[in-house]
């Protein structure tokens, strides 16, 4: 009965926990320009607009980053024009302004491996060409889960950043980072950095301290009754 009253006491304390982030990827830091790296996969969304996965499909590698049809070189054939994605920088597609029904969109996507609250922190978006007509020629950022809704959404900017919470996320979620044209496709490279963290659940350490004194008083008891 001692034994047990220790072990249902060690438990108790055992309850408080601190949550500490980790990163579990980094865009600039995991790019491969040959396979995507564990997780990850680079994308746009050529059957149809943008949120829905189903219009969904890969770029091909060119050997140096990832564009329409895999092969050195822009303009690819409509409707992947411009649309690519590099180490450090990337590109939309076209838009309805250059003759498509829809905003193709670059998209960095990552499929997490446990549960958790997830988050995007170290983000940034910035337009990188110096001949385009500043506050006219401007990007668009839709961030949703697996086939959800946007999380997050901006449209007409130059840089932005957006460090935000993406909530619980199940074994196999898959986040989608999408950059677009803004309903017109000129001078539309751009800079792309971003971060997922984790939280990972640890005791606390008055926690393992307790936790020792636990097992210390428990195998007292133990030997007290032998």
């Amino acid at each position: 009965m001692r034994a047990l009253f220790c072990l249902t006491l060690i438990l108790s304390l055992l309850s408080p926990l601190s949550a500490d982030l980790i990163t579990i990827a980094d865009y600039r830091d995991d790019f491969n320009p040959n396979t995507p790296s564990e997780g990850w996969a680079y994308l746009w969304n050529r059957d149809g607009v943008i949120g829905n996965t189903a219009n969904y499909t890969a770029l091909l590698s060119t050997g140096s980053g990832y564009d329409s049809n895999g092969v050195n070189g822009l303009p690819d054939p409509l409707p992947g024009r411009f649309v690519t994605l590099t180490q450090n920088f990337g590109h939309p597609g076209p838009a309805p302004a250059q003759g498509v029904g829809f905003d193709v969109h670059a998209i960095a996507a990552f499929t997490v491996d446990q549960a958790g609250e997830v988050f995007i922190a170290n983000s940034n978006l910035s337009m990188t060409n110096g001949n385009r007509a500043v506050g006219s020629d401007t990007l668009a950022l839709l961030i949703h889960v697996n086939n959800g809704p946007a999380i997050f959404q901006q449209s007409g900017f130059d840089s932005t950043t957006f460090d935000i919470s993406l909530g619980e996320l199940e074994t196999g979620d898959t986040v989608f980072v999408a950059i677009g044209p803004n309903g017109s496709d000129f001078f539309d490279g751009f800079a792309l950095d971003f971060s997922l963290l984790q939280e990972e659940a640890v005791p606390e350490p008055s926690s393992w301290a307790l936790l020792l004194i636990g097992l210390g008083l428990s195998g007292f008891t133990r030997r007290t009754a032998d």
